[in-house]
């Protein structure tokens, strides 16, 4: 019998092993109904294997990720070499009432979504891992189920850290969205420019710096 190289996830996020050299995750340790079921090659530097619970942000990605749910019952996903990802993490989350409730991880692109739990292990917030060159729209699991509905509230105030280095050919944008229009923002201590955009700059054209911060004011999605 193969060896098998594969985990068993528990929960969303919990973590990527990552094949540097392409002896981790090829024909000799992955599933052979696994490896049929890939369209990328495996035994290749970059190939990735990683919780898929609570994470449908890899749906409709046959061409970069194959879901071993439905072939073997374990909920992992694996992906070919060329998606690069990267863990961010949240915290100091404001107001109150946002504290402890879950987050929506939503990729704009292609509107799938992942949830992330609040842990105190995790600096009192939440910690996730996405695909680059994307933005990703983070929004708070205010679902009421006695109710029935949701009421949305804005966070005031939320910090990211401990991101993992980029190299120059990636980034991850995150969007925040608000009921009620603000003059500005500051983020990471430093104001947004009030300025209407209605489309994200692109880093790869333009002359975008790490930490930078765009605020459009005209509500266009």
């Amino acid at each position: 019998k193969k060896p098998v190289a594969l985990s068993v996830w528990s929960w969303p996020h919990q973590g990527v092993f990552l094949d540097t050299d392409g002896t981790l995750l090829n024909s000799e340790t992955v599933p052979q109904e696994l490896a049929n079921s890939a369209s990328f090659s495996l035994g290749v530097p970059g190939t990735t294997w990683q919780s898929a619970v609570d994470n449908g942000l890899f749906q409709g990605m046959p061409e970069d990720c194959v879901n071993s749910q439905e072939l073997m019952g374990r909920s992992g996903m694996l992906c070919g070499s060329h998606l690069k990802f990267r863990r961010l993490m949240l915290n100091y989350h404001q107001p109150g009432r946002l504290e402890f409730l879950s987050i929506w991880i939503t990729n704009k692109a292609t509107n799938t979504s992942s949830r992330a739990h609040f842990s105190k292990y995790n600096d009192k917030g939440y910690q996730f891992v996405v695909p680059t060159k994307q933005d990703y729209w983070i929004h708070w699991d205010v679902f009421n189920s006695e109710t029935n509905s949701a009421v949305k509230v804005d966070p005031s105030k939320i910090r990211i850290h401990r991101p993992d280095l980029l190299d120059d050919s990636s980034y991850v944008y995150i969007t925040i969205s608000n009921v009620q229009e603000q003059h500005r923002y500051e983020v990471n201590g430093r104001s947004t420019t009030v300025m209407n955009y209605t489309k994200i700059p692109d880093p790869m054209e333009q002359d975008v710096r790490h930490g930078d911060a765009f605020y459009n004011k005209t509500f266009v999605p």
